[in-house]
Protein backbone atom coordinates (compact mmCIF):
# COMPACT_ATOMS: atom_id res chain seq x y z
CA UNK A 1 0.00 0.00 0.00
CA UNK A 2 2.86 2.33 0.79
CA UNK A 3 4.20 1.75 -2.75
CA UNK A 4 0.82 2.68 -4.29
CA UNK A 5 0.61 5.98 -2.44
CA UNK A 6 4.24 6.74 -3.22
CA UNK A 7 3.61 6.33 -6.97
CA UNK A 8 0.76 8.82 -6.85
CA UNK A 9 2.35 11.30 -4.46
CA UNK A 10 5.79 11.29 -6.12
CA UNK A 11 4.14 12.93 -9.11
CA UNK A 12 3.54 16.06 -7.06
CA UNK A 13 2.93 18.26 -10.07
CA UNK A 14 -0.12 16.27 -11.16
CA UNK A 15 -1.51 15.92 -7.64
CA UNK A 16 -1.15 19.63 -6.93
CA UNK A 17 -3.07 20.46 -10.09
CA UNK A 18 -5.87 17.91 -9.92
CA UNK A 19 -8.60 17.62 -7.34
CA UNK A 20 -9.42 14.16 -8.67
CA UNK A 21 -5.89 12.86 -8.13
CA UNK A 22 -5.90 14.38 -4.65
CA UNK A 23 -9.17 12.58 -3.89
CA UNK A 24 -7.77 9.30 -5.27
CA UNK A 25 -4.58 9.66 -3.22
CA UNK A 26 -6.67 10.39 -0.11
CA UNK A 27 -8.71 7.22 -0.69
CA UNK A 28 -5.53 5.21 -1.03
CA UNK A 29 -4.11 6.73 2.16
CA UNK A 30 -7.28 5.71 3.99
CA UNK A 31 -6.78 2.13 2.81
CA UNK A 32 -3.14 2.41 3.87
CA UNK A 33 -4.22 3.34 7.40
CA UNK A 34 -6.39 0.22 7.52
CA UNK A 35 -3.38 -1.84 6.41
CA UNK A 36 -1.14 -0.35 9.09
CA UNK A 37 -3.82 -1.06 11.68
CA UNK A 38 -3.77 -4.72 10.61
CA UNK A 39 0.05 -4.73 10.84
CA UNK A 40 -0.11 -3.37 14.39
CA UNK A 41 -2.63 -6.04 15.40
CA UNK A 42 -0.48 -8.80 13.89
CA UNK A 43 2.61 -7.41 15.64
CA UNK A 44 0.78 -7.44 18.96
CA UNK A 45 -0.17 -11.09 18.47
CA UNK A 46 3.42 -11.90 17.57
CA UNK A 47 4.75 -10.28 20.77
CA UNK A 48 2.28 -12.35 22.77
CA UNK A 49 3.42 -15.51 21.00
CA UNK A 50 0.01 -16.08 19.44
CA UNK A 51 0.93 -15.48 15.75
CA UNK A 52 1.67 -18.55 13.64
CA UNK A 53 2.75 -18.64 10.01
CA UNK A 54 -0.63 -20.00 8.95
CA UNK A 55 -2.41 -17.16 10.77
CA UNK A 56 -0.11 -14.57 9.14
CA UNK A 57 -0.78 -15.97 5.68
CA UNK A 58 -4.54 -16.07 6.36
CA UNK A 59 -4.74 -12.42 7.45
CA UNK A 60 -2.41 -11.11 4.70
CA UNK A 61 -3.91 -12.99 1.77
CA UNK A 62 -6.81 -10.60 1.03
CA UNK A 63 -4.81 -7.37 1.64
CA UNK A 64 -2.01 -8.67 -0.62
CA UNK A 65 -4.43 -9.09 -3.53
CA UNK A 66 -5.84 -5.61 -2.92
CA UNK A 67 -2.35 -4.10 -2.75
CA UNK A 68 -1.40 -5.74 -6.03
CA UNK A 69 -4.53 -4.36 -7.70
CA UNK A 70 -3.98 -0.86 -6.33
CA UNK A 71 -0.31 -0.91 -7.33
CA UNK A 72 -1.34 -1.81 -10.88
CA UNK A 73 -3.90 1.02 -11.02
CA UNK A 74 -1.50 3.57 -9.52
CA UNK A 75 1.28 2.51 -11.86
CA UNK A 76 -0.96 2.77 -14.92
CA UNK A 77 -2.18 6.21 -13.86
CA UNK A 78 1.36 7.44 -13.22
CA UNK A 79 2.62 6.10 -16.56
CA UNK A 80 0.04 8.17 -18.50
CA UNK A 81 1.67 11.57 -18.29
CA UNK A 82 -1.17 13.26 -20.25
CA UNK A 83 -4.00 11.51 -18.41
CA UNK A 84 -6.85 13.94 -17.80
CA UNK A 85 -9.37 13.81 -14.99
CA UNK A 86 -11.96 12.27 -17.31
CA UNK A 87 -9.30 9.83 -18.48
CA UNK A 88 -8.57 8.85 -14.88
CA UNK A 89 -12.25 8.14 -14.24
CA UNK A 90 -12.43 6.15 -17.47
CA UNK A 91 -9.37 4.15 -16.40
CA UNK A 92 -10.99 3.24 -13.09
CA UNK A 93 -14.31 2.38 -14.74
CA UNK A 94 -12.58 0.16 -17.30
CA UNK A 95 -10.62 -1.61 -14.57
CA UNK A 96 -13.82 -2.20 -12.59
CA UNK A 97 -15.46 -3.82 -15.63
CA UNK A 98 -12.44 -6.03 -16.22
CA UNK A 99 -12.85 -7.52 -12.71
CA UNK A 100 -16.25 -9.04 -13.47
CA UNK A 101 -15.40 -12.31 -11.72
CA UNK A 102 -13.61 -10.73 -8.76
CA UNK A 103 -16.24 -9.27 -6.43
CA UNK A 104 -13.85 -7.90 -3.78
CA UNK A 105 -11.71 -6.32 -6.51
CA UNK A 106 -14.75 -4.72 -8.13
CA UNK A 107 -15.88 -3.28 -4.81
CA UNK A 108 -12.41 -1.90 -4.12
CA UNK A 109 -12.11 -0.19 -7.51
CA UNK A 110 -15.69 1.05 -7.18
CA UNK A 111 -14.77 2.63 -3.86
CA UNK A 112 -11.78 4.37 -5.47
CA UNK A 113 -13.91 5.48 -8.43
CA UNK A 114 -16.57 6.90 -6.13
CA UNK A 115 -13.95 8.88 -4.17
CA UNK A 116 -12.19 10.17 -7.29
CA UNK A 117 -15.50 11.15 -8.95
CA UNK A 118 -16.68 13.30 -6.01
CA UNK A 119 -14.68 16.45 -7.01
CA UNK A 120 -15.86 16.03 -10.61
CA UNK A 121 -19.48 15.77 -9.55
CA UNK A 122 -19.05 18.80 -7.27
CA UNK A 123 -18.22 20.85 -10.39
CA UNK A 124 -21.07 19.14 -12.24
CA UNK A 125 -23.59 20.09 -9.52
CA UNK A 126 -22.62 23.77 -9.62
CA UNK A 127 -22.82 23.76 -13.42
CA UNK A 128 -26.21 22.04 -13.61
CA UNK A 129 -27.85 23.82 -10.69
CA UNK A 130 -26.42 27.36 -10.81
CA UNK A 131 -24.71 27.66 -14.18
CA UNK A 132 -21.34 28.36 -12.54
CA UNK A 133 -18.13 26.85 -13.89
CA UNK A 134 -15.75 26.66 -10.93
CA UNK A 135 -12.93 24.59 -12.38
CA UNK A 136 -9.53 25.97 -11.26
CA UNK A 137 -7.59 22.96 -12.62
CA UNK A 138 -9.48 22.65 -15.94
CA UNK A 139 -10.78 19.18 -15.09
CA UNK A 140 -14.42 19.45 -16.16
CA UNK A 141 -15.80 18.46 -19.56
CA UNK A 142 -16.90 22.06 -20.31
CA UNK A 143 -14.46 24.86 -21.08
CA UNK A 144 -15.17 28.60 -21.12
CA UNK A 145 -13.97 31.24 -23.57
CA UNK A 146 -14.09 34.57 -21.74
CA UNK A 147 -13.43 36.45 -24.97
CA UNK A 148 -16.91 35.68 -26.34
CA UNK A 149 -19.46 38.33 -25.30
CA UNK A 150 -23.28 38.22 -25.63
CA UNK A 151 -23.04 40.44 -28.74
CA UNK A 152 -20.43 38.30 -30.53
CA UNK A 153 -21.37 36.63 -33.81
CA UNK A 154 -19.97 33.70 -35.74
CA UNK A 155 -18.85 34.25 -39.36
CA UNK A 156 -22.27 33.06 -40.60
CA UNK A 157 -24.22 35.43 -38.35
CA UNK A 158 -25.18 33.04 -35.59
CA UNK A 159 -24.88 34.10 -31.92
CA UNK A 160 -21.37 33.13 -30.85
CA UNK A 161 -22.22 33.32 -27.14
CA UNK A 162 -24.45 30.26 -27.37
CA UNK A 163 -22.16 28.11 -29.50
CA UNK A 164 -18.66 29.27 -28.44
CA UNK A 165 -18.73 30.73 -24.93
CA UNK A 166 -19.07 27.26 -23.40
CA UNK A 167 -17.98 24.16 -25.32
CA UNK A 168 -17.11 20.55 -24.67
CA UNK A 169 -13.41 19.81 -24.47
CA UNK A 170 -11.90 18.11 -27.50
CA UNK A 171 -10.28 14.72 -27.73
CA UNK A 172 -7.17 13.99 -25.71
CA UNK A 173 -5.43 10.83 -24.54
CA UNK A 174 -7.66 8.94 -22.12
CA UNK A 175 -10.88 10.63 -23.26
CA UNK A 176 -14.03 8.75 -24.24
CA UNK A 177 -14.76 9.03 -27.96
CA UNK A 178 -13.84 12.39 -29.41
CA UNK A 179 -14.49 14.45 -26.26
CA UNK A 180 -12.77 14.60 -22.89
CA UNK A 181 -15.81 13.26 -21.05
CA UNK A 182 -16.14 10.41 -18.53
CA UNK A 183 -17.70 7.39 -20.20
CA UNK A 184 -20.57 7.19 -17.73
CA UNK A 185 -21.58 10.77 -18.67
CA UNK A 186 -20.81 10.54 -22.39
CA UNK A 187 -24.38 9.85 -23.53
CA UNK A 188 -25.59 12.91 -21.61
CA UNK A 189 -22.78 15.32 -22.50
CA UNK A 190 -25.01 17.56 -24.65
CA UNK A 191 -27.71 17.70 -21.97
CA UNK A 192 -25.08 18.74 -19.42
CA UNK A 193 -23.66 21.42 -21.71
CA UNK A 194 -27.06 22.87 -22.65
CA UNK A 195 -28.32 22.95 -19.06
CA UNK A 196 -25.45 25.16 -17.94
CA UNK A 197 -25.88 27.36 -21.01
CA UNK A 198 -29.56 27.91 -20.15
CA UNK A 199 -28.66 29.04 -16.66
CA UNK A 200 -25.89 31.32 -17.92
CA UNK A 201 -28.29 33.09 -20.26
CA UNK A 202 -30.64 33.66 -17.32
CA UNK A 203 -27.75 35.10 -15.29
CA UNK A 204 -26.69 37.33 -18.20
CA UNK A 205 -30.24 38.70 -18.30
CA UNK A 206 -29.90 39.74 -14.66
CA UNK A 207 -32.53 37.26 -13.49
CA UNK A 208 -32.05 34.96 -10.48
CA UNK A 209 -31.46 31.29 -11.15
CA UNK A 210 -34.38 29.26 -9.74
CA UNK A 211 -33.51 27.10 -6.72
CA UNK A 212 -32.89 23.41 -7.30
CA UNK A 213 -34.83 20.86 -5.20
CA UNK A 214 -32.79 18.97 -2.65
CA UNK A 215 -33.96 15.71 -4.22
CA UNK A 216 -32.27 16.67 -7.51
CA UNK A 217 -29.06 17.67 -5.72
CA UNK A 218 -29.00 14.35 -3.89
CA UNK A 219 -29.17 12.47 -7.19
CA UNK A 220 -26.17 14.28 -8.68
CA UNK A 221 -23.61 12.05 -7.01
CA UNK A 222 -21.72 9.01 -8.24
CA UNK A 223 -22.88 5.83 -6.54
CA UNK A 224 -20.67 2.90 -7.52
CA UNK A 225 -23.25 0.30 -6.48
CA UNK A 226 -26.07 1.95 -8.46
CA UNK A 227 -23.83 2.47 -11.47
CA UNK A 228 -22.79 -1.18 -11.41
CA UNK A 229 -26.45 -2.21 -11.24
CA UNK A 230 -27.18 -0.12 -14.35
CA UNK A 231 -29.46 2.40 -12.63
CA UNK A 232 -27.33 5.43 -11.69
CA UNK A 233 -29.37 8.19 -10.09
CA UNK A 234 -27.22 10.97 -11.55
CA UNK A 235 -28.73 10.38 -15.01
CA UNK A 236 -32.18 11.17 -13.62
CA UNK A 237 -30.78 14.23 -11.84
CA UNK A 238 -29.23 15.53 -15.07
CA UNK A 239 -32.54 15.38 -16.93
CA UNK A 240 -34.40 16.97 -14.02
CA UNK A 241 -31.89 19.84 -14.01
CA UNK A 242 -32.21 20.23 -17.79
CA UNK A 243 -36.00 20.38 -17.60
CA UNK A 244 -35.90 22.98 -14.82
CA UNK A 245 -33.31 25.15 -16.61
CA UNK A 246 -35.17 25.04 -19.94
CA UNK A 247 -38.42 26.01 -18.24
CA UNK A 248 -36.76 28.89 -16.40
CA UNK A 249 -35.17 30.22 -19.60
CA UNK A 250 -38.48 29.99 -21.44
CA UNK A 251 -40.11 32.04 -18.68
CA UNK A 252 -37.41 34.70 -19.07
CA UNK A 253 -37.87 34.78 -22.85
CA UNK A 254 -41.62 34.87 -22.44
CA UNK A 255 -41.60 37.58 -19.78
CA UNK A 256 -40.72 41.30 -19.75
CA UNK A 257 -37.03 40.59 -20.32
CA UNK A 258 -37.52 38.88 -23.69
CA UNK A 259 -41.04 39.66 -25.02
CA UNK A 260 -40.63 36.63 -27.27
CA UNK A 261 -44.22 36.42 -28.50
CA UNK A 262 -44.44 40.16 -29.12
CA UNK A 263 -41.22 40.11 -31.11
CA UNK A 264 -42.37 37.15 -33.20
CA UNK A 265 -45.62 39.00 -33.88
CA UNK A 266 -43.64 42.06 -34.96
CA UNK A 267 -41.48 40.04 -37.34
CA UNK A 268 -44.59 38.54 -38.88
CA UNK A 269 -46.16 41.99 -39.20
CA UNK A 270 -43.08 43.61 -40.75
CA UNK A 271 -41.78 40.92 -43.07
CA UNK A 272 -44.75 38.71 -43.97
CA UNK A 273 -47.15 41.50 -45.01
CA UNK A 274 -49.52 40.85 -42.11
CA UNK A 275 -51.84 43.75 -42.96
CA UNK A 276 -49.97 45.09 -45.97
CA UNK A 277 -50.27 48.82 -45.31
CA UNK A 278 -46.63 49.15 -44.22
CA UNK A 279 -45.54 47.82 -47.60
CA UNK A 280 -47.92 50.22 -49.38
CA UNK A 281 -46.47 53.18 -47.50
CA UNK A 282 -42.93 52.10 -48.34
CA UNK A 283 -43.85 51.94 -52.03
CA UNK A 284 -45.50 55.36 -51.84
CA UNK A 285 -42.39 56.83 -50.24
CA UNK A 286 -40.26 55.40 -53.05
CA UNK A 287 -42.65 56.88 -55.65
CA UNK A 288 -42.44 60.26 -53.95
CA UNK A 289 -38.69 60.47 -54.56
CA UNK A 290 -37.39 62.91 -57.19
CA UNK A 291 -37.05 61.51 -59.77
CA UNK A 292 -39.64 58.83 -58.91
CA UNK A 293 -38.00 55.71 -57.59
CA UNK A 294 -34.51 57.11 -57.02
CA UNK A 295 -33.25 56.85 -53.48
CA UNK A 296 -29.94 57.44 -51.73
CA UNK A 297 -28.84 55.05 -48.97
CA UNK A 298 -28.84 57.82 -46.34
CA UNK A 299 -32.54 58.47 -47.11
CA UNK A 300 -33.60 54.94 -46.26
CA UNK A 301 -34.07 55.35 -42.51
CA UNK A 302 -36.22 58.45 -42.93
CA UNK A 303 -38.37 56.64 -45.49
CA UNK A 304 -38.86 53.67 -43.17
CA UNK A 305 -39.70 55.87 -40.14
CA UNK A 306 -42.23 57.84 -42.18
CA UNK A 307 -43.85 54.63 -43.44
CA UNK A 308 -44.03 53.30 -39.88
CA UNK A 309 -45.74 56.41 -38.51
CA UNK A 310 -48.24 56.44 -41.37
CA UNK A 311 -49.26 52.79 -41.17
CA UNK A 312 -51.25 50.71 -38.69
CA UNK A 313 -47.93 49.68 -37.11
CA UNK A 314 -47.91 52.92 -35.12
CA UNK A 315 -50.84 51.72 -33.00
CA UNK A 316 -49.72 48.13 -32.64
CA UNK A 317 -49.45 47.28 -28.90
CA UNK A 318 -46.87 44.53 -29.48
CA UNK A 319 -44.44 46.88 -31.21
CA UNK A 320 -44.91 49.61 -28.62
CA UNK A 321 -44.29 47.01 -25.87
CA UNK A 322 -40.98 45.72 -27.17
CA UNK A 323 -39.29 48.87 -28.47
CA UNK A 324 -41.46 51.76 -29.49
CA UNK A 325 -41.84 53.00 -33.04
CA UNK A 326 -38.70 55.08 -33.52
CA UNK A 327 -35.69 53.15 -34.73
CA UNK A 328 -37.15 49.66 -34.50
CA UNK A 329 -36.95 49.16 -38.27
CA UNK A 330 -34.05 49.98 -40.54
CA UNK A 331 -33.14 49.38 -44.15
CA UNK A 332 -30.09 48.78 -46.33
CA UNK A 333 -29.50 48.56 -50.06
CA UNK A 334 -28.10 45.11 -50.80
CA UNK A 335 -26.89 44.06 -54.27
CA UNK A 336 -27.46 40.34 -53.71
CA UNK A 337 -30.09 38.57 -55.74
CA UNK A 338 -32.84 36.42 -54.25
CA UNK A 339 -30.78 33.32 -55.02
CA UNK A 340 -27.70 34.73 -53.27
CA UNK A 341 -29.76 35.65 -50.21
CA UNK A 342 -31.30 32.18 -50.05
CA UNK A 343 -27.82 30.66 -50.29
CA UNK A 344 -26.55 32.88 -47.47
CA UNK A 345 -29.55 32.03 -45.27
CA UNK A 346 -29.38 28.27 -45.79
CA UNK A 347 -25.67 27.61 -46.34
CA UNK A 348 -24.25 30.15 -43.90
CA UNK A 349 -22.17 32.48 -46.08
CA UNK A 350 -19.83 34.46 -43.81
CA UNK A 351 -21.09 37.84 -42.69
CA UNK A 352 -17.83 39.42 -43.86
CA UNK A 353 -18.61 38.28 -47.40
CA UNK A 354 -22.18 39.52 -47.07
CA UNK A 355 -21.09 42.98 -46.01
CA UNK A 356 -19.01 43.32 -49.19
CA UNK A 357 -22.19 43.08 -51.24
CA UNK A 358 -23.83 46.10 -49.61
CA UNK A 359 -24.12 49.30 -51.61
CA UNK A 360 -21.68 51.98 -50.44
CA UNK A 361 -23.01 55.02 -48.55
CA UNK A 362 -21.82 57.42 -51.21
CA UNK A 363 -23.62 55.64 -53.99
CA UNK A 364 -27.20 56.35 -55.06
CA UNK A 365 -29.48 53.61 -56.33
CA UNK A 366 -31.05 55.21 -59.35
CA UNK A 367 -34.24 53.95 -60.93
CA UNK A 368 -37.42 52.73 -59.27
CA UNK A 369 -36.79 49.06 -60.00
CA UNK A 370 -33.20 49.31 -58.82
CA UNK A 371 -34.18 50.94 -55.53
CA UNK A 372 -36.83 48.43 -54.56
CA UNK A 373 -34.82 45.47 -55.86
CA UNK A 374 -31.98 46.40 -53.51
CA UNK A 375 -34.13 47.20 -50.48
CA UNK A 376 -33.76 44.97 -47.39
CA UNK A 377 -35.56 45.63 -44.11
CA UNK A 378 -33.61 45.15 -40.89
CA UNK A 379 -34.79 44.95 -37.28
CA UNK A 380 -32.79 45.91 -34.19
CA UNK A 381 -33.01 42.82 -31.99
CA UNK A 382 -31.09 42.81 -28.73
CA UNK A 383 -30.12 40.33 -26.05
CA UNK A 384 -31.44 37.76 -25.19
CA UNK A 385 -33.81 37.51 -28.17
CA UNK A 386 -30.80 37.47 -30.50
CA UNK A 387 -30.25 33.86 -29.34
CA UNK A 388 -33.60 32.94 -30.90
CA UNK A 389 -33.62 35.32 -33.88
CA UNK A 390 -29.99 35.73 -34.93
CA UNK A 391 -28.83 37.58 -38.04
CA UNK A 392 -28.95 34.36 -40.01
CA UNK A 393 -32.52 33.61 -38.90
CA UNK A 394 -33.47 37.22 -39.66
CA UNK A 395 -32.12 36.74 -43.17
CA UNK A 396 -34.86 34.14 -43.78
CA UNK A 397 -37.47 36.82 -43.01
CA UNK A 398 -35.63 39.30 -45.23
CA UNK A 399 -35.64 36.88 -48.16
CA UNK A 400 -39.39 36.36 -47.83
CA UNK A 401 -39.98 40.11 -47.58
CA UNK A 402 -37.83 40.79 -50.65
CA UNK A 403 -39.75 38.21 -52.67
CA UNK A 404 -43.15 39.48 -51.50
CA UNK A 405 -42.11 43.07 -52.21
CA UNK A 406 -41.12 42.21 -55.76
CA UNK A 407 -44.41 40.38 -56.29
CA UNK A 408 -46.36 43.29 -54.81
CA UNK A 409 -44.57 45.75 -57.03
CA UNK A 410 -45.16 43.59 -60.12
CA UNK A 411 -48.84 43.39 -59.18
CA UNK A 412 -49.01 47.17 -58.91
CA UNK A 413 -47.31 47.70 -62.28
CA UNK A 414 -49.60 45.19 -63.97
CA UNK A 415 -52.61 46.96 -62.47
CA UNK A 416 -51.46 50.34 -63.77
CA UNK A 417 -50.71 48.86 -67.20
CA UNK A 418 -54.15 47.27 -67.37
CA UNK A 419 -55.80 50.58 -66.45
CA UNK A 420 -53.79 52.39 -69.13
CA UNK A 421 -54.70 49.83 -71.80
CA UNK A 422 -58.39 49.74 -70.92
CA UNK A 423 -58.77 53.45 -70.19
Amino acid sequence: MYTCCAIIELNGQLVSKSNLLQALAAAMRKLQEEWWLLVVQLENQMLQGQLSLATLVYYCQAPAASLELLASIAGEAADCGTLTSAGLLNLLAARQRSLAGDRPGQQLVGQLLESAAEPYFAILRRWLCWGQLEDPYQEFMVKEDLGVSPDSLTPDGQPAYWSQRYRLKGAVIGAAGEFDVPEFLFSNKEAILVTGKHLNVIRQCGQPVPPVPDTTLAKLRYDAAAAEAGAPSFLVGIHEALSAAAGALLNVMWGPQGHLMSWLYCLKHFFLLDQGDLLVHIMEQADAADPPGSLAPFQLQGMIDTALRSSSVAANPHIIEVSGIEGILGAVLDKRSILQLVTAATCGVGMEQQEMLLVGNSRTAAGRSSCLDLLLLTVKIGWPLSLVVSRRQLLHYQVLFKLLLSLKWAERDLGRLWQAMTG
